[in-house]
Parts: C-alpha cells; structure tokens; sequence
C-alpha cells in the first residue's frame, strides 16, 4: 500500500460503502511552534482561493458545479510531528449524468500547487487566526487545559503546540507563509489518499497527472512519552461562572504498545463514557459538575481529566477523583461496569467503518505507527482486556499536574 523511501505514499481505500470520492493529501513534517503557526495560515488560505478561482464567487460556482462538492484544510499535531491535510470530497460521478473525476483531481490541483498566497487572502486568515485564538482564551475549559498542557509539556512538544499569543501571530509574515508552502510542498512527508469506489488504475494515472509532488521526505518522528520528575499544581483566578480543574497523569505508554487500546479500555471505565466511575461518582451520586472527563493523548502518554465545579465543591470533587483513580488501581469496579464499557467503546470502534473522515483517519495511523491494523484487531484487544489488564495500567500511571482556574468568589453561582 506504500510506496518506497522518498516517494510520495499512497493510500488507496477502494469500497462501495460510501456514494462520493474524497481526496486527502497529507503534509507531516516535524513539530516547531513557528512553522505550526504558519502552516495553520497557510492552511487557511489554502481552502479560501486560488490564483484560478480568485475569488470566492468562483470558488462557489466551481463546488456547485461539482454536484455539492466540498473543500476543507486543517491542521493538527501527532505527537512531535505537525499535520496540514487538504481534502476534497464529490460525489461519485457513477451517480451523476456527467465524468468529473478528472475535473475534481485539478481542483485539488489547483489549490495545492496554486494557491492565492495574496496580501488579502493573508490579513483575512491572520484576523480569523486572532479571532480564533481570542475565543480559544475567553472559554475558560480551553484555557484552563491548555494552562495544564503547558505545566505537562514544559520543554517538551506538547509545549509547541500549545495555545499561541497574538504577538506570535502579528509577527509571521506573508512571506513566512509563501516559504512556508514551497517547503511543505518539497520537504514534508507526503501521503495522498483516495476513499470511494474506484478504479485504481485510473486514480493512479490521475495521481501521476495531478499530483507531481517532487518527492516525500521521511515519515518524522510521530509519539513519545511525557516524564516529569516531580508533581506540579498551579491556580489563577478570572471572573468566570464556574471553577475548571484539570489534573493530567503520565501512562507511560506509547500509541504503538501492544496494550494500547487495554488502555483504551481501562480509560472508558474511568473517565470516558457516561457509565464511567468519574461519570456516576462525581456528577450522578455527588452532584457536584455538570460534566467530567478524562481523555488519553495517546502521541505523549498521558491522561487527563476535566470538569468546572464550585468554588466551595472544589477540594471535595478533587478528593473523589483521586479516589475513582485509587478504586482503578485497586480493581474495585464492578464486572457489570466493565463490560459495559468494553462494549460501548466496541460500538465506538465500530462507528469507524461507516464515517469516510475516521476510516482515512485510522489508515493514517497505521501509517504513523508502522502497523497494518484493523478495526477487528482493536475489538479484539478491547474484548480480550481483563481486569489484571486495568489494574497494571492504571498502577503505571502518576498524577503530576493539576491546574485550577478558579472564580472569583463573588462571582460564584451553584452548579
């Protein structure tokens, strides 16, 4: 399925499931704050226009034309790697009284290898870069995580990855992003992706035509896992409705560990899943949050839990997820809760195969993580999980940061 060293990868995922055609390309290079901030630009304008379709009433007419077709870019982190994905997805031309297979590989053509890098297109992506930052910032549970993530990620690359200042933004150029796209364009890692009912011969023939990345560098170096010495705890205080607490644990795991998705199992029971014990001891029995969670970055081997809570129910809600994490390390969950929570995370894996996005999704991973796994594999882990599994996981994990952006007391309203 992939192609040799220094070529672009292809992944091609040929099935009759899905009515449209999607087209993803992949651009992975290593994680460096700047660069990040830049391609999240880059991504941007990349999706707005292009120097044929300049404006966005062409942009609209060529998707129209295109029986619906839709556009999107996003940027995300794997671990110590940064991801900027193009995708393009039409409706197969096999149910339309036209050919535009063709037509939809220039599109992506078009956009990929002549993008509209113009000063208008730049300030409007800044102003909605700063825009996005801003609201990121006032919502207190991003903040407040991304607070925790920057005590858990100090000098590491969750650290880069991290909420960015306006300063950082107001200070990359146009021509920051223009070198920007040339080396992502020649110096990433590339991976092209094709989900539909195809005909392999005739996407490769239009990859060839399209798609003439000069080369694909290495797949850089993906996850990792977070170790801090000692425990941290850090507050502050904002005129907010609520208190966030977010308290994040080292797994000591890597996503390519033959246990990893044990762990994903042991974390369902915890914290994940409306059958959880932080679900049902903290919210149902307590009543002291609307909602908690707990969630595993699986590319930096760490755990986190969050909730907004009271100010005067804040030590109590604390003391009793640290005791729903001491009940998981000492087995003292019920068969019933367990199995319940091996078979609505099943359910979720399952929902994989019917969504277009999580299937291309899943095949990436595989790649990044040098497997070639299936869903079936995962259902397999997860069904073959027992409770020794959850007690060694969880006995592996150590809670090393806590952050608490408190309301002003004054301020504060029962939940």
């Amino acid at each position: 399925m992939n192609s040799a060293q220094h070529r672009v990868t292809v992944q091609l995922l040929n099935t009759s499931k899905f009515k449209d055609i999607v087209i993803s390309v992949r651009f992975l290079c290593p994680l460096k704050r700047t660069n990040s901030l830049e391609r999240s630009l880059l991504s941007s304008m990349i999706q707005d226009r292009s120097e044929k379709y300049d404006t966005k009433h062409k942009v609209t007419a060529v998707l129209d034309n295109l029986y619906g077709a839709s556009i999107a870019s996003r940027t995300l982190t794997y671990g110590k790697a940064h991801l900027l994905e193009f995708r393009c997805k039409v409706l197969n031309e096999k149910f339309c009284t036209t050919a535009h297979l063709e037509q939809q590989f220039e599109l992506v053509h078009q956009f990929l290898f002549h993008p509209l890098l113009s000063e208008e297109s730049f300030h409007e992506a800044k102003d909605n870069f700063k825009d996005a930052i801003a609201r990121k910032v006032d919502k207190p549970s991003a903040f407040a995580s991304n607070q925790a993530m920057l005590m858990m990620g100090k000098d590491e690359a969750m650290e880069a990855a991290c909420i960015p200042t306006i300063k950082e933004i107001e200070a990359i150029t146009l021509e920051d992003v223009r070198k920007c796209w040339k080396q992502m364009m020649s110096e990433n890692h590339i991976c092209v992706q094709i989900q539909g009912e195809l005909n392999e011969d005739t996407i490769r023939s239009y990859i060839q035509r399209f798609l003439p990345f000069e080369s694909s560098n290495d797949l850089p170096e993906v996850e990792y896992v977070i170790h801090k010495e000692d425990y941290q705890e850090a507050s502050d205080t904002k005129h907010i409705d609520q208190t966030m607490l977010v308290m994040m644990f080292e797994t000591g795991m890597k996503a390519s560990d033959p246990d990893f998705w044990k762990l994903r199992c042991a974390n369902a029971l915890f914290g994940q899943l409306p059958t959880s014990l932080l679900f049902q001891e903290v919210r149902e029995k307590r009543s002291l949050c609307y909602s908690i969670y707990s969630s595993i970055l699986s590319y930096e081997g760490c755990m986190s839990v969050s909730t907004g809570v009271s100010l005067h129910q804040l030590e109590e809600t604390r003391n009793v997820i640290l005791e729903q994490f001491q009940r998981m390390k000492q087995g003292d969950f019920s068969d019933a809760d367990f199995e319940t929570a091996k078979i609505m995370l099943k359910d979720s894996v399952l929902s994989t195969a019917d969504d277009m996005n999580a299937m291309l999704n899943f095949q990436y991973q595989n790649l990044l993580l040098c497997y070639d796994r299936k869903l079936e594999d995962c259902l397999n882990d997860i069904e073959m999980t027992t409770r020794e599994d959850v007690i060694r996981l969880f006995n592996q994990m150590n809670h090393k940061v806590t952050y608490i952006l408190k309301q002003e007391e004054h301020n504060e309203e029962n939940i």
